[in-house]
């Protein structure tokens, strides 16, 4: 907000916001009715009764072209947005050690264990006797610190090679866990494929993603048909004009 926006009232302040998030999702909203909820009381009745009432009303009129319903949103139940926009008075009763350590324990026991997973998986074992072997079959993976990694020639990192019994673990914690956030299929693989490795990658984490019922719910649609161009009729001859520039 400019300097002059942030001494506007607070009617004044959620207009300016109204006509913001429509003039910003006008491609939405233009060509189809829709209901607009508002908790200011004051703001509904005006909204309703469109006047000429200085800033408000030039607001008014950018709001014409869109077809709503002002329907007016009681704080009580608006809980979502009062706890972000009131200020918090109270004390953290957490210990920043009790919080670093959930932190902490939420992380997948991957690295400690990696090693006694790999000698219990027969594909690992199987890549290990071949690069200790030095197969030309192995030319992509070596051995570090005891553990497997599949290291390409153009890489500029290696990656560990993850036995098939930790990688449930691994979906689960890059896409469900709290520092995840339910991101879509190529942001988890981006995420995974940066340190770990395993055949079919890519095939099984687009499957996980797909299968998450809270990603799938959470997920815009991505085949929804915007109708057509609604128009308004001209009231008088003359009403509107437009003209054509050819360069």
């Amino acid at each position: 907000m400019t300097p002059a926006e942030k001494r506007y009232s607070t009617y004044e302040k959620e207009c300016l916001a109204i006509l913001f998030g429509c003039e910003k999702c006008r491609v939405y909203l233009e060509h189809k009715e829709f209901e607009l909820l508002c908790y200011n009381l004051a703001l509904c009745w005006l909204l309703k009764r469109v006047k000429d009432v200085g800033r408000l009303g030039r607001w008014i009129l950018r709001l014409a072209p869109f077809k709503f319903r002002v329907s007016h949103y009681r704080g009580v139940d608006n809980v979502v947005a009062d706890a972000l926009s009131r200020m918090f008075d109270g004390h953290c009763p957490e210990n920043p050690e009790i919080v670093r350590a959930t932190m902490l324990s939420s992380l997948p026991l991957v690295y400690p264990s990696l090693q006694e997973h790999q000698g219990d998986d027969v594909l690992c074992q199987d890549l290990k006797t071949k690069v200790e072997n030095k197969i030309a079959a192995a030319g992509n993976f070596c051995i570090h610190n005891g553990l497997l990694c599949y290291f390409p020639k153009k890489a500029r990192r290696r990656r560990w090679v993850v036995p098939s019994s930790l990688r449930r673990m691994l979906l689960q914690y890059f896409h469900d866990g709290i520092l995840a956030g339910h991101l879509g299929a190529r942001k988890t693989l981006g995420k995974i494929v940066s340190n770990f490795w395993w055949p079919s990658m890519r095939k099984e984490v687009f499957e996980y993603v797909r299968k998450c019922e809270l990603f799938q719910r959470a997920k815009p649609a991505q085949n929804v048909r915007v109708g057509l161009h609604s128009a308004e009729p001209c009231s008088e001859p003359m009403e509107r004009l437009s003209t054509l520039l050819v360069h």
